[in-house]
C-alpha cells in the first residue's frame, strides 16, 4: 500500500469511503441551508507531497460526488507551496510561519485575509502522562466533546458579531445528560475460550508475521486491534523481543500472566516448570495507533515485526490469531459460553452487562473505574479504549447509541476487571 498517493489500492479505499460519506453530508452544505460552509481536502499534504496527482484527484473525487461548498487546503509554513492546489482556497497552520510564508500566500492567492486553521498545543496527549493544555481547564475548544458550548464559544460569538453582520440566533440549551445507576458486568468469557470459535482459522507460520502480512480481510491484512501469537516451548529462560513488539505485548505462559514487552521493556524471564514437558507461550499484542503524518507511515508495521528470542534462539512454529476488535468482531456474536464473573481472576476476557434505558435515551459518560485496560462496545459498536493510567477517565456515550429497553455492553478487559460500570453526567478527561 502507498498511502496518500494515487496508487490504485489506496484510491480504491478512498473512493469506497467517499461513496459512503458524501451522500450523508451532501444535503448539509451551506447552499442547502445546512451548516457546512467549507470542506478541507487534506491535511498538511505539502509536508508529504509524494504524488503531484494526488490533490487534484481528491478535489475531483469531492466535486464529482456533489460537494459544492468552498474547498480548502491547509499547510504549515514550509509545506505551503507544495500543498497548494490551483483554484482551491489556501489556509495555514500556525507552524513554521515566516515572513516569506505570507509572500508565498499572496503570490498564489492574491491579497486578502489570512486564514489560520490550527493553533497547536504543546504536543499530543498520551496515556500515563499529564494533559498538555493551553490553560488549567482545556484546550480552548469552542465545543466540548459532547457538543456543549464552552465560554470560548461565547467569547468568539461576541468578537465576530458586531462587524461581520452575523445574524443573531437563539443559543440551544445544553443537551441533557443522564447518570444511569452503576451496572454489574455479571458474566465473562476468557479470550482463550473464544479462540476455537473464531470465524477465521489461525494463520500458521514458522516465524512471526505482522498484522499487515496476515492473509485476512480478502488478503489485505489487519490494520487495527490486537493480534495473538501462540507457540510451544520446552523450557524457560530469557525472552527477548529485540524491539520487535509493536506496540505493547502481554506475555502468558500456560495462561499465567508473565509481564509486558514494549519499546521500554524488551526482556522477560520465563521460569521453568519441571512438571511439564511442553509449555504454551502466548503474546497478545495491541496496536496502539498508527502514524498520521510523515513518509514512514508506509513502512509502519504492527504486531511482532521480527524474531522473538528465547535464550538467544528465535522462536518458531506460531499459530497467529487476528483480533481486530472492529464492530464486525463483536457483531458476529461471541459464543454462548458465558460464566459468572466472580469466577474470573485475571487475564484477557470479555465481560457482559445489560443496561436498561427508558423511552428517550440520553447522553452519558461511561467510567471503568477500577478496571485495568481494554475496549468498550455498546450494542456492537466500538465506543473506545480505556486505561487506568489515565489521564482520561470517562468515555462519552451519545444517547443515539442507546435504544429504549435493554442495551448490550461488552468490555474487553486485558488484565483485571472491577465488574462495576459507572455512569456520570460530566466528563472526566484529566484536566
Amino acid at each position: 500500500m502507498k498511502l496518500r498517493t494515487t496508487y490504485k489500492g489506496f484510491t480504491t479505499a478512498v473512493n469506497h469511503y467517499f461513496d459512503d460519506l458524501i451522500p450523508r453530508i451532501r444535503g448539509l452544505q451551506f447552499h442547502e441551508e445546512g451548516s457546512i460552509i467549507a470542506v478541507q481536502m487534506e491535511n498538511e499534504y505539502g509536508s508529504y507531497n509524494l504524488d503531484k496527482g494526488y490533490m487534484p484527484y481528491i478535489k475531483n473525487a469531492l466535486l464529482s460526488r456533489g460537494i459544492k461548498t468552498m474547498l480548502l487546503t491547509a499547510d504549515t509554513g514550509p509545506g505551503f507551496l507544495k500543498g497548494h492546489t490551483p483554484t482551491v482556497f489556501a489556509t495555514l497552520h500556525m507552524k513554521g510561519i515566516r515572513k516569506d510564508t505570507y509572500e508565498h500566500l499572496s503570490s498564489v492567492q492574491g491579497p486578502g485575509p489570512v486564514m489560520m486553521m490550527v493553533y497547536t498545543a504543546r504536543s499530543l496527549d498520551g496515556w500515563g502522562a499529564s494533559r498538555n493544555t493551553m490553560d488549567l481547564h482545556n484546550y480552548g475548544a469552542l465545543l466540548t466533546e459532547d457538543g456543549d458550548y464552552t465560554p470560548e464559544y461565547l467569547t468568539f460569538q461576541k468578537l465576530f458579531h458586531p462587524d461581520a453582520e452575523v445574524p443573531s440566533f437563539r443559543q440551544e440549551d445544553c443537551k441533557p445528560k443522564d447518570t444511569y445507576a452503576p451496572l454489574a458486568a455479571g458474566h465473562f468469557i476468557s479470550l482463550w475460550d473464544t479462540l476455537i470459535h473464531q470465524d477465521d482459522q489461525p494463520v500458521r507460520s514458522m516465524g512471526p508475521l505482522s498484522m499487515e502480512q496476515l492473509s485476512v480481510n480478502q488478503g489485505n491484512g489487519q490494520s487495527t486491534g490486537y493480534i495473538l501469537y501462540e507457540t510451544v516451548i520446552t523450557g524457560g529462560g530469557v525472552l527477548n523481543s529485540d524491539g520487535h513488539v509493536k506496540d505493547r505485548g502481554q506475555v502468558f505462559l500456560d495462561d499465567k500472566y508473565i509481564g509486558v514487552l514494549d519499546d521500554a521493556h524488551q526482556r522477560l524471564t520465563l521460569h521453568n516448570d519441571h512438571h511439564k514437558e511442553f509449555l504454551t507461550l502466548r503474546i497478545l499484542v495491541e496496536n496502539q495507533g498508527r502514524l498520521a503524518s510523515g513518509t514512514s507511515m508506509n513502512q509502519e508495521r504492527k504486531g511482532l515485526t521480527g524474531n522473538i528470542y528465547l535464550n538467544s534462539s528465535p522462536l518458531r512454529k506460531f499459530k497467529i490469531y487476528s483480533l481486530e476488535m472492529q464492530n464486525k468482531f463483536i457483531q458476529r456474536k461471541l459464543p454462548n459460553i458465558w460464566k459468572p464473573s466472580f469466577l474470573h481472576a485475571e487475564g484477557p476476557a470479555f465481560f457482559l452487562a445489560l443496561l436498561r434505558v427508558g423511552s428517550q435515551p440520553k447522553d452519558t459518560f461511561l467510567s471503568l473505574r477500577g478496571w485495568t485496560k481494554g475496549v468498550v462496545f455498546i450494542n456492537g459498536q466500538n465506543l473506545g479504549r480505556y486505561w487506568s493510567l489515565g489521564p482520561q477517565e470517562t468515555l462519552y456515550l451519545p444517547g443515539p447509541w442507546l435504544k429504549p429497553g435493554l442495551n448490550e455492553i461488552i468490555v474487553f478487559e486485558e488484565f483485571k476487571s472491577a465488574l462495576l460500570i459507572y455512569f456520570s453526567n460530566v466528563s472526566q478527561l484529566g484536566y
